[in-house]
């Protein structure tokens, strides 16, 4: 197919959203468009994309929770008017919080007491590397932290190494 510019339309690709996975013509113009034109996928995208941001640009996230407070101070009647129209979401979170509530609590057997175990840091973001999620924490020594034979191997030492530099920006968002 030829496009009115006079293009060659670029070969199918595969849509990354996760319900799409349709086949799609990439824009010649977007040379790494990854989601087909679907309203669902490109609301996806966006999603993905202001995700990445609020882990990624500290700027981006103080303006988010700036807006989103601005908002609640505005429409502080909302969430009472979302429960009152909606008396089943209502029912549901009542029985989904003593569920969370249950797994929470730690039977501890009569005669022992309990120790206070340490929160998980669930915060955190993960990344999926090798098939293998890792937790992201801040590491102040990549080399006594990286193990051998971890997919995080090569890549700390080398970042690391005498090669790294920090002030030119070459290692975003690590401690050197």
């Amino acid at each position: 197919m030829v496009f009115p510019e006079g293009g060659i339309m670029n070969r199918k690709k595969r849509c990354a959203g996760e319900q799409c996975q349709e086949l799609f013509f990439p824009r010649p113009q977007q040379k790494k468009q990854e989601y087909c034109s679907n309203p669902g996928c490109q609301q996806e995208r966006r999603n993905k994309w202001q995700k990445e941001m609020r882990w990624l640009d500290k700027d981006y996230r103080a303006n988010d929770a700036a807006a989103r407070r601005d908002w609640s101070k505005k429409n502080q009647s909302y969430s009472r008017a979302y429960r009152d129209r909606n008396p089943e979401y209502v029912k549901r979170n009542r029985e989904k919080q003593r569920e969370r509530n249950k797994k929470r609590s730690v039977k501890v057997p009569e005669g022992e007491t309990a120790a206070v175990a340490p929160r998980p840091e669930t915060d955190l973001p993960t990344i999926e590397l090798a098939g293998k999620t890792y937790m992201v924490t801040e590491i102040t020594e990549w080399r006594d932290r990286v193990s051998k034979g971890s997919p995080l191997e090569g890549y700390g030492r080398s970042m690391l190494g005498k090669e790294t530099d920090c002030k030119r920006g070459r290692v975003n968002r690590l401690r050197c």
